[in-house]
């Protein structure tokens, strides 16, 4: 119930952003009452199940926020979700709060098996119990649920999350490439950056994500949410579900139809007539 008291860690009653009482609501208000391991998994598969990743605000008539006061406006209160530069962006600084130690980083993805010349991407490397853990919240339909240990005892070892299956290998001192495993081949999924950076420094990033041409997401319409036995990820009008072994897909044609799919499948409320531009393949009637 959204008027139960909230149990957080001391550190958050003296150093918080006024909106992480209602942020951990909208996470399902799992137990924070310490900086460990358990409370970071617990937070991490919780801002995973309830926040979508959500690439639609280059298609809208709104201002694309980079602010962290403004992107929670948008998730917290607008019960929307975000791309990594949102989401990492504001699970980091709800964590800080929390207690934990913190590391924004960047990081390169794959594109058909190889590695983008650019980093693009905004990831998380956490502390808790003597350890580093990656959390990557806005990575979409194949990010990981729950933290994954970049511990050099754990390098090349097999992490389990449900029916997802990574692993993290140590390149050198600068760099970890994280793989998924799809059927029986491992395929790139990330290079991480061991460095660390203030939020301001990932603006470049951020309006490249979502104004430059050559950018997926701001040619497609992509919202995604990761489970444990699979995922949803919905591009332009194709919706795909992946439930275990089971896939399935679903089509549509019309802006009307889209934002029912949306609501239907990530809880996100879009208004038809906020599109500025319609996403590729999909009409207005």
């Amino acid at each position: 119930m959204l008027d139960e008291p909230l149990e957080v860690c001391p550190t958050a009653q003296q150093n918080s952003p006024p909106w992480l009482g209602a942020y951990l609501q909208r996470v399902g208000n799992p137990d924070a009452s310490q900086p460990d391991l358990a409370s970071l998994a617990r937070l991490h598969e919780a801002h995973v199940t309830h926040i979508p990743f959500d690439m639609a605000d280059g298609f809208l008539d709104v201002e694309v926020p980079f602010a962290l006061n403004l992107v929670a406006q948008k998730i917290v209160y607008g019960q929307r979700g975000g791309g990594c530069t949102h989401m990492n962006g504001i699970f980091a600084q709800a964590l800080e709060s929390l207690g934990f130690s913190v590391q924004r980083t960047l990081a390169k993805t794959f594109a058909h098996g190889v590695c983008r010349e650019l980093s693009t991407h905004m990831a998380l490397v956490v502390s808790a119990q003597g350890k580093r853990w990656l959390c990557d919240v806005g990575f979409g339909l194949r990010g990981p649920i729950r933290p994954l240990s970049l511990d050099e005892r754990d390098d090349q070892l097999t992490q389990v999350q449900g029916c997802h299956r990574y692993r993290v290998t140590r390149l050198g001192n600068r760099d970890w490439l994280v793989e998924y495993l799809r059927g029986e081949c491992w395929q790139g999924l990330l290079v991480v950056r061991d460095a660390d950076y203030n939020y301001e420094e990932f603006r470049v990033t951020h309006f490249y994500n979502t104004h430059a041409p050559t950018s997926l997401f701001a040619s497609h319409f992509i919202c995604a949410r990761p489970h444990s036995e699979g995922g949803d990820i919905l591009q332009n009008g194709t919706l795909v579900c992946v439930q275990g072994k089971r896939r399935s897909s679903y089509n549509v044609r019309t802006i009307d139809e889209l934002v029912r799919l949306v609501k239907s499948h990530f809880n996100i409320v879009l208004c038809a007539q906020r599109f500025r531009q319609l996403p590729p393949g999909i009409s207005r009637d």
